[in-house]
């Protein structure tokens, strides 16, 4: 009977260890349950992570703003045709182009930078940097440049206060283009001086016919006269505009001589009517129309020619030597990149693309202008091109230069050709004429003008 018992007890005994130890191994599960449910946030913030790295791969869409005038001087399918080549390099970004008449253009680049509104790329001409670096309303494109050893790779700059501001797209010298069937039908040779200049002029004019030997434009706004006209002259005659401290010197016997030369081609009536309002359009419409035998322009007026449908067969040849030279003014068009600009990085590339890259072989080629990249310049439209190769040499013709860069350079030239209308109306001679402009330009300058 006890052992009955005691394998009673020691059966119970086990049951209970069993039971216990049963109990005990359910937790196990309930513990890894607690576990699991930890889990899954540690889960949720890796697929977090994981959009966002695919988002980095995807190009960033940018806006790139720019403002311009040339939808009328090279044609907007050109224009169109370099901005889907630019995009087509970088995707992404999307282009808003917006167009101005050249008149209008610096007037309105001055309202939107006092607004701090400026787009990201501006077409700018060199001598606006004095009026719009004070502002602050330009980047230096200096260190980009520099970086990326481009000074050395353009035929000239346009540098203010030793730091580039524009890149140009194209430049050249003033030539002048001549009807070549109008000479012939006068009897005369295109002219190599001044005093043939005005010979030939006189043979050429036949006002009963409504013909002109040339067209001045003569406007104050724009004051294109300027480059066309007023600096290549006082170029030939020996003068210039400023000694190496930017004084100004053009008020000597050069300019009275380059002024007074004007004034002959004026008063015999010479020129086309409407010369102190004409601007490029009116002598530009005027040699279409065969109206008047010359005028001046820089190589991107033979794009402009054909973009009005002139066929008739037209030459270019250097300006008349004047006392000194036969030298001129070298000048062109640029962009520059707003301040503001909260896309710089790709205003650069697209400023780059046009200036130096594809964009740039596009635009000059089919403009047949001059591209200022030295590289470029070797291309075979313009060796295989006579019209083109004149201008090119132009640019090596003893007293060319380009033009520099003034402080307030916009008020000296509306000071300029406001006292050369005085002078061509006859309130005032030539000498006179020139020193009243640079007493005015001082006074504009010492009201901040």
């Amino acid at each position: 009977m006890k052992k009955l018992l005691l394998w009673l007890t020691v059966m119970l005994v086990s049951i209970s260890m069993v039971v216990a130890f049963s109990l005990t191994g359910c937790k196990a599960p309930v513990e890894e349950e607690v576990v699991e449910e930890e889990a899954p946030p540690a889960e949720e913030e890796v697929a977090e992570e994981a959009p966002g790295e695919e988002e980095a791969a995807v190009p960033e869409e940018v806006e790139l703003s720019w403002i311009q005038w040339w939808e009328g001087e090279v044609g907007v399918e050109l224009l169109d045709s370099l901005e889907t080549k630019f995009i087509e390099e970088h995707p992404g970004v999307t282009i808003k182009r917006e167009n101005l008449p050249y008149q209008q253009m610096y007037d309105k680049l001055i309202t939107l930078a006092q607004a701090g509104e400026l787009p990201d790329v501006m077409g700018m001409q060199a001598d606006w940097i004095s009026s719009f670096e004070p502002l602050g309303a330009l980047e230096s494109l200096d260190s980009r440049m520099d970086e990326e050893g481009l000074k050395d790779q353009f035929a000239f700059l346009a540098t203010w206060k030793g730091k580039e501001w524009l890149i140009y797209i194209y430049g050249g010298a003033v030539v002048v283009f001549c009807n070549t069937q109008m000479f012939e039908n006068a009897g005369v040779t295109y002219p190599e001086t001044w005093d043939e200049y005005i010979e030939v002029s006189r043979k050429l004019t036949d006002p009963a016919k409504g013909q002109y030997a040339t067209a001045a434009e003569m406007a104050v706004e724009p004051p294109s006269g300027i480059y066309y006209w007023i600096y290549p002259l006082l170029l030939q005659a020996g003068g210039r505009l400023a000694d190496d401290e930017l004084n100004l010197v053009y008020n000597d016997e050069a300019g009275v001589a380059a002024l007074e030369f004007l004034g002959t081609l004026y008063n015999e009536g010479l020129l086309l009517p409407g010369t102190l309002a004409n601007t490029e359009k009116e002598k530009r419409d005027a040699f279409a129309a065969e109206t008047i035998a010359m005028y001046n322009d820089g190589p991107w007026g033979i794009g402009v020619q054909k973009s009005m449908g002139v066929e008739f067969p037209y030459d270019i040849i250097l300006m008349p030597k004047g006392s000194a030279t036969r030298g001129t003014w070298a000048a062109g068009s640029g962009l520059a990149i707003s301040s503001t600009s909260k896309n710089k990085d790709v205003a650069w590339e697209f400023i780059k693309f046009l200036t130096t890259g594809e964009g740039n072989k596009m635009w000059v080629e089919t403009t047949r202008n001059l591209s200022v990249y030295k590289p470029n310049l070797a291309m075979s439209y313009i060796q295989d091109d006579p019209k083109l190769k004149v201008i090119a040499s132009q640019l090596e013709e003893p007293g060319t230069m380009t033009t520099p860069i003034m402080p307030g350079a916009v008020a000296l030239q509306k000071a300029i050709m406001v006292e050369v209308q005085k002078y061509l109306n006859g309130e005032k001679s030539a000498q006179q004429a020139l020193d009243d402009s640079i007493v005015a330009y001082q006074e504009a300058m010492e009201k901040g003008e």
